[in-house]
């Protein structure tokens, strides 16, 4: 079997489990919720990043995705550009 082949059928089976909604992905480990409330507080990123022990760039994904990221710094264009990518 080429490997052009073995990675349709891995494609197709995923494909086939997600419409089934058994294969979900990794569960996530952020309280989405929890990071915006930390922001409307007055946080700043770095410091919700302590508090969770994650990093800096996950707490500004969780606001993007969330519209909570006025997108004014070079960061946070480019995650709005990569989510906005995501979504197509």
């Amino acid at each position: 079997m080429t490997q052009a082949a073995a990675h349709w059928l891995w494609h197709e089976g995923i494909s086939a489990t997600r419409l089934r909604g058994v294969h979900k992905g990794r569960p996530a480990s952020i309280a989405a919720a929890k990071v915006v409330a930390l922001k409307a507080e007055g946080l700043g990123a770095t410091e919700i990043a302590k508090r969770f022990k994650i990093g800096r760039a996950s707490v500004y994904r969780v606001l993007a995705s969330r519209g909570c990221l006025a997108a004014t710094s070079t960061f946070a264009k480019s995650v709005a550009v990569m989510l906005a990518s995501r979504a197509q």
